[in-house]
């Protein structure tokens, strides 16, 4: 299962910052469930939360661990 929530992009982000700390209010970001799952990925982390915030990590996350398409491109 997959949860997406999206949030509203306004800065400061509350909802963000409430996981990643303002540092990290970026968007687009992938929490993942197992960040065991993300070897190899650009994983980043703010105190115990693990997240990916690079565009290839996002779309690569789920394609290997969920059985998604990747792109044709990127």
């Amino acid at each position: 299962m997959i949860d997406v929530v999206k949030v509203d992009f306004p800065r400061p982000c509350p909802a963000i910052i409430e996981i990643l700390g303002k540092e990290n209010q970026a968007c687009h970001c992938l929490i993942p469930a197992d960040s065991g799952k993300a070897c190899g990925l650009p994983v980043r982390t703010y105190g115990a939360t693990s997240f990916i915030d690079d565009h290839k990590g996002i779309i690569e996350y789920p394609a290997r661990n969920h059985g998604v398409g990747r792109p044709a491109h990127d």
